[in-house]
């Protein structure tokens, strides 16, 4: 997901969990995958971003990911190079 390929990262999560029923942490990184794979064709989808501040308010990083999107959204970060 950091290199920005969060499409694979959702097939890997779901490989994974095909080997491993259940596993509370894949289940999260796939959330998250999908999210940011959502992210980057222009569909942001927050549930799992707001699932995780609902069951945890002080999940740094969950709150990390909030602030990060709140730059965005205010035009503060500086857009990757193609």
């Amino acid at each position: 997901m950091r290199s920005g390929r969060s499409a694979e990262a959702v097939a890997v999560a779901d490989e994974a969990l095909r080997a491993l029923p259940g596993n509370v942490s894949l289940q999260s990184l796939k959330a998250y995958a999908a999210a940011a794979s959502n992210a980057a064709d222009g569909r942001p989808d927050l549930q799992p971003l707001i699932d995780d501040l609902s069951k945890d308010p002080q999940n740094a990083r969950s709150l990390a990911t909030a602030q990060l999107l709140q730059e965005e959204a205010a035009g503060r970060l500086s857009k990757p190079d193609a």
